[in-house]
């Protein structure tokens, strides 16, 4: 039986990034322990290891002593990559916001590394590490929902949008910028709206009550619409910055939705003819603009062929080949 430790800052990180994978081990028989700091439910997690901040190395360095662990996953976390370090067991490291010099220092504690996109993959591999391999983001499943308009019509009016709204979603963790985003763009386009479908802070909390937001930006902190919000809304946005893969900018793309979203390494391979990166505030709203008066929102749909490269079932195929290569 293949034992396998992946080591994450947080239970949430694992249940939105390695659900479907973690399935597929379990169904394969194989024994998986997580190493987090927050001891909340995870599922097909045989073992589960509660981190303490001030005794992470020595609860790390007993955990990989004591269990002959054949594949040893860690994130970005600096001491985890040193500290997981085991002759026995294979290290490999999954980039999730890439930082050179951060890799290039590190190096020696990764056997081997994954990039999420071929921008990082291309200078991980050429400059830091050899044994690098690309996979295309965490896997998504490929799904589809049909809706009546009339059906569309109820869930809109349930979360205070009209039928013929202009609606933006957005599912990033930060929105503060896009909050003051919004507070530009309702000048000029009346019946917008945006879903947050996330969790805000207060911080944002306030900032749309101070600019008097709350009929324009619907927050839903739960998942309550599952896939239903993307068949509401005509575009999602994100104003991510800095991100090696972002999972919910494919699901838009499953979803069919066109997309706005900022240049970044994981962005600029997957925004093509589906939809627009822009590189600041202004190019940022005017996009919103432009699609609203100028454009068919049709042409900027995304290719089916180029979603299939995010599927999980394509994803697994190139986990295990890097598995089968770490463990020869």
């Amino acid at each position: 039986m293949k034992k396998i430790l992946l080591i994450a800052e947080s239970t949430k990180i694992i249940n939105e990034n390695y659900q479907l994978y973690l399935k597929y081990l379990n169904e394969n028989k194989c024994h998986i322990t997580i190493a987090t700091y927050d001891n909340e439910n995870i599922k097909y997690c045989h073992k589960k290891i509660l981190l303490r901040r001030k005794k992470t190395i020595k609860t790390l360095r007993k955990l990989v002593k004591e269990n002959n662990f054949d594949i040893i996953y860690t994130t970005d976390n600096i001491i985890f990559r040193i500290f997981a370090k085991n002759k026995t067991s294979k290290n490999i490291t999954i980039i999730s916001n890439f930082n050179f010099r951060k890799e290039y220092l590190l190096r020696s504690f990764s056997d081997i590394y994954i990039a999420l996109n071929e921008i990082e993959y291309k200078i991980i591999k050429e400059k830091i590490k050899k044994n690098t391999f690309l996979v295309n983001g965490y896997g998504i499943v490929e799904e589809k929902i049909n809706l009546s308009n009339n059906y569309k019509i109820k869930i809109k009016n349930e979360i205070g949008i009209g039928n013929n709204d202009f609606v933006l979603l957005t599912q990033d963790k930060d929105n503060y910028n896009l909050i003051e985003y919004m507070n530009e763009v309702k000048e000029d386009v009346k019946n917008i709206k945006l879903i947050i479908n996330n969790k805000i802070n207060d911080r944002e909390k306030e900032l749309i009550k101070f600019y008097r937001l709350e009929d324009n930006i619907k927050v839903i902190e739960t998942n309550k619409l599952g896939n239903k919000i993307y068949s509401i809304s005509d575009l999602y946005i994100s104003t991510n910055k800095k991100i090696s893969f972002d999972k919910n900018i494919a699901k838009a793309m499953n979803f069919n939705l066109p997309i706005i979203a900022f240049k970044n390494n994981a962005n600029t391979k997957m925004i093509k003819k589906n939809g627009y990166l822009v590189e600041d505030k202004i190019s940022f709203i005017d996009r919103i603009e432009s699609i609203y008066y100028e454009e068919n929102i049709e042409k900027i749909k995304p290719d089916k062929k180029q979603v299939k490269k995010y599927l999980f079932t394509n994803i697994i195929k190139s986990i295990n080949e890097i598995e089968k290569t770490s463990m020869n």
